[in-house]
């Protein structure tokens, strides 16, 4: 029987490699068969990652990425595609957050989260996707998020860049459906990472994230690793331009107003 979800010799490219959500998706794709490129800025624990997903039984390759300079990207295509001759899915992860109120949002604010949540993954993905085109086929799989439909306060740059994300997203399917390659984003709610301490770790905070979420907790990055499976493998064939909420009933609706 054919296995559609087994990624057995693909390589899948992962940015912002070092973070919490990407970790985790690394880990259970390579559970899957897949080799792994982790790229990040962080070359002091790339390492350590890839010697745990070695342990796997695959290959895994640490690269050195700063997804906001282009000659960056461009190597670190050139070693992925050198290392495994091919990049079968793209995962984009990377990304940051400045945490201001709008009317305190600088210049210089703006760019940072932009360069790198819009504008990076806009050229990392056009990078990858000219060796995808090349074989007719691939796989992209942005990371937007809930902020992509609804707002939160004080995080007006990084709701921009997620919206932004979630219109490439089908932008980028349009474009490269001629190439056969799939173009779809994973919309996470709360999940706990290093990257959101500042709600989980405040009580009043975490209270109303739980209360407003159908599974009442918060996510754990192990959440998406089946979505990001699914997505990455042959199963997904016949979908693209999609955002696929991965958030525990938080953007269906609350069941709290009426008991």
């Amino acid at each position: 029987m054919v296995d559609r979800f087994s990624l057995q010799d693909k390589t899948v490219f992962i940015s912002g490699g070092t973070g919490g959500i990407a970790q985790a998706i690394a880990q259970g794709l390579a559970e899957a068969g897949a080799n792994i490129v982790v790229a990040s800025r962080r070359e002091s624990v790339l390492n350590s990652i890839v010697e745990r997903l070695n342990k796997l039984g695959n290959k895994a390759l640490p690269v050195v990425l700063d997804i906001t300079v282009m000659d960056s990207i461009r190597e670190a295509v050139k070693a992925a595609v050198k290392r495994f001759n091919n990049i079968d899915v793209l995962i984009n992860c990377a990304a940051t957050n400045i945490r201001k109120p709008f009317l305190e949002v600088e210049e210089t604010d703006y760019d940072v989260v932009m360069n790198v949540n819009a504008k990076g993954l806009y050229f990392m993905s056009q990078e990858v996707c000219k060796s995808m085109a090349k074989k007719k086929k691939g796989k992209v799989i942005n990371i937007a998020s809930f902020v992509s439909f609804i707002a939160l306060s004080k995080v007006s740059a990084y709701v921009a860049s997620k919206g932004a994300v979630a219109q490439m997203t089908k932008a980028m399917a349009v474009d490269l459906a001629r190439y056969n390659i799939q173009v779809n984003a994973i919309a996470p709610g709360f999940i706990k990472t290093p990257f959101n301490e500042l709600i989980w770790g405040n009580k009043e905070k975490y209270d109303w994230v739980v209360d407003h979420t159908l599974a009442r907790r918060f996510g754990l990055p192990e959440d998406l690793i089946g979505v990001a499976q699914f997505l990455s493998s042959e199963a997904s064939n016949f979908m693209t331009g999609q955002i696929v909420s991965v958030d525990g009933g938080l953007m269906a609706g609350t069941d709290t107003l009426f008991g």
